[in-house]
């Protein structure tokens, strides 16, 4: 049986990068927009169908790297410009309203541990960081078992061990001959496989099959070259994936 649609959603811009914040009861997704004119945030509310993108107030251009997100909140790193740029500080955005709730200062981020982020803010001392208050803690004293999951894919480059089982398995089982690299899901009773061929040019196509490779649903999800880092994620039963770098496509998974 194909996959159930639950919304498909297209922004004026390309999509940068999207994050989860909320509860497991009511969790929702970052999604922020950009080009060379424009630079927006979104969010969108997973646990119901059909729900359009809100519009969230996002800072003026700034380098923010999504870290992660906690109830209402994003908790994102600020880089320097640069091409290698370093990271300035964390910086903490309620994500309804868009309002900062904290800045600290950071030189490097070595582990994250549930709702705490080990940094260093000089060449010596570390400190643990509460991301949910923005102040220092001597040690985590808990750790928030109620985060959000994504089932995140397996990657196999065109050099790794695995790749040229799989080469050899979509030859047989599809007649595609896939190169550069593939991602790989496995699921109770579903596969997801993100692929790219040559087809007149580089394609990144997307398949669903049944556990006998029967195909549930295929997309493409990107053509030619500059295509994005993304691919597909499965979250809370749901496949959720971007398409054509400005367009947000959801499944019953």
């Amino acid at each position: 049986m194909p996959l159930a649609k639950i919304l498909s959603h297209t922004f004026d811009a390309n999509i940068w990068s999207i994050g989860y914040w909320g509860s497991k009861e009511a969790p929702f997704l970052w999604i922020e927009t950009k080009d060379q004119t424009s630079h927006a945030w979104f969010g969108m509310d997973l646990s119901a169908e059909g729900k359009k993108p809100f519009n969230i107030n996002c800072p003026a251009q700034k380098n923010l790297v999504w870290l992660c997100g906690l109830e209402d909140t994003g908790v994102f790193l600020r880089l320097q410009s640069g091409k290698n740029p370093g990271i300035e500080a964390v910086e903490a955005y309620h994500l309804v309203t868009g309002e900062k709730q904290y800045e600290v200062a950071v030189k490097q981020r070595h582990q994250l541990v549930g709702e705490f982020l080990l940094i260093s803010q000089d060449s010596n001392a570390t400190k643990w960081l509460d991301l949910r208050k923005g102040h220092f803690v001597d040690n985590p004293s808990s750790f928030d078992q109620g985060s959000l999951e994504v089932e995140a894919s397996q990657h196999f480059e065109e050099s790794q061990p695995g790749f040229k089982e799989f080469q050899q398995f979509f030859e047989q089982q599809f007649s595609e001959k896939i190169v550069k690299g593939l991602d790989y899901w496995e699921g109770a009773n579903k596969l997801i496989f993100s692929y790219y061929l040559y087809e007149s040019g580089l394609k990144n196509k997307l398949r669903v099959t049944d556990k006998a490779f029967t195909i549930l649903h295929e997309d493409v999800l990107a053509e030619g070259d500059g295509m994005g880092y993304q691919t597909f994620q499965v979250f809370q039963n749901q496949l959720i994936y971007i398409k054509n770098k400005h367009q947000i496509d959801r499944y019953v998974c």
